[in-house]
């Protein structure tokens, strides 16, 4: 008699991952990728962490939600909350995820459209901070390399987004110490721009 035969035993599919989803409304002209949402999640073993999620230029956003959602914060620059949602701001969690809807920012923050600094040919990354840019135990301030950065050219214009309070602006431009991008970005000549108050911010930087 022929030998019986079984089917291949196959594993159960592993459920994705709930996401996050949203889209925030900007000011004209600002671009979303200067942007940051960092959700701060609990795990199932009920450790908090944070995870950031990009920004596209006309400001939508996703990301796998691996553990159940506590707050959201939109953050410009360096740590630049620019709006935190927390507890009853955030719409239930449905079988899919949690979709926080349209945003809208363009009536609770300030834009400035603001001028790179000129330079030879290349690229620069640059961010704002309220009060002194933060700083390493050594002393080194934080560096840019990061892509949550993105490449701009020297005298690019950038609109930048604060908080109507903003105040001690100071703004950060880092040079990549060669001709290597992306991951291999490595921190060179770093200026500090500032500190400024929301209505003195300069349209050019270091050409006031």
């Amino acid at each position: 008699a022929a030998e019986p035969t079984f089917a291949a035993a196959t594993s159960p599919a592993t459920a994705p991952d709930p996401t996050l989803t949203g889209r925030l409304l900007l000011p004209a002209g600002a671009d979303g990728r200067d942007l940051s949402v960092v959700a701060s999640v609990r795990d199932a073993d009920g450790t908090p962490r944070d995870i950031w999620a990009r920004v596209t230029p006309d400001g939508h956003f996703t990301r796998p939600l691996p553990g159940e959602l506590r707050g959201v914060r939109i953050l410009a620059g360096i740590g630049v909350d620019l709006l935190v949602l927390a507890g009853p701001d955030l719409p239930a969690a449905t079988a899919t995820g949690i979709d926080l809807g349209a945003l809208d920012l363009t009536a609770t923050v300030v834009a400035r459209r603001i001028v790179m600094p000129p330079g030879p040919a290349g690229v620069l990354r640059a961010a704002p901070h309220l009060g002194p840019i933060p700083t390493d135990p050594l002393g080194a301030m934080v560096s840019l390399g990061s892509a949550q950065f993105r490449e701009l050219a020297p005298g690019a214009a950038v609109v930048w987004l604060f908080p109507p309070d903003a105040a001690d602006i100071h703004i950060l431009v880092e040079h990549p110490a060669d001709a290597r991008r992306g991951r291999e970005w490595r921190t060179g000549r770093q200026e500090v721009f500032g500190p400024y108050p929301l209505e003195g911010v300069p349209g050019v930087l270091g050409g006031e």
